[in-house]
């Protein structure tokens, strides 16, 4: 015959649990300014502004090809989105401390985009207002190449063309 005792296991898991709301409220209490994570979403080619209570030194990108961060002021961060998936940004002062940890959500506008599909291959277009071939990731590897070239040779005439007017 077994016999359980339930009170040491009533007192063991009374412990567990004000153990438990300790660290929680300590937590709060003692977390460091700044390093409750936040949440910013932005739009694939577009960008958003994010303010910081204090000034930044350093900033970590955990992945750049999904997002892109400039620093202006030590306070305002202009993060630029990439490519659609998720990442997120360590700031730190110039201490090394961590002043904000902010996850970062890139996502596919999907507005006046349309998406052709011939065999396995894809092609990405922008419709606004007319629908011209885009540069997007998944795209056939043909396509993209092509593209890439359009997008480069362009980006060089322009530099190309600033660099006389000046």
């Amino acid at each position: 015959m077994t016999i359980f005792h339930l009170k040491p296991i009533a007192a063991l898991t009374a412990k567990v649990v004000n153990f438990a709301l300790i660290l929680t409220i300590a937590s709060f209490l003692f977390g460091t300014p700044g390093s409750a994570a936040q949440l910013i979403k932005v739009t694939v080619d577009q960008a958003r502004i994010m303010r910081l209570n204090t000034s930044a030194q350093t900033i970590i990108v955990g992945n750049p090809i999904i997002a892109d961060v400039n620093i202006q002021d030590g306070q305002i961060l202009v993060v630029m989105g990439k490519n659609s998936g998720s990442t997120n940004i360590i700031a730190l002062d110039g201490e090394g401390r961590e002043i904000a940890n902010i996850d970062i959500i890139v996502e596919s506008s999907g507005n006046n985009s349309l998406t052709l599909y011939k065999g396995s291959s894809r092609i990405s277009m922008n419709c606004s207002p007319n629908c011209e071939r885009s540069l997007n990731v998944g795209d056939g590897v043909l396509n993209f190449e092509q593209i890439e070239k359009q997008i480069g040779k362009k980006s060089g005439a322009t530099k190309t063309a600033a660099q006389f007017a000046n």
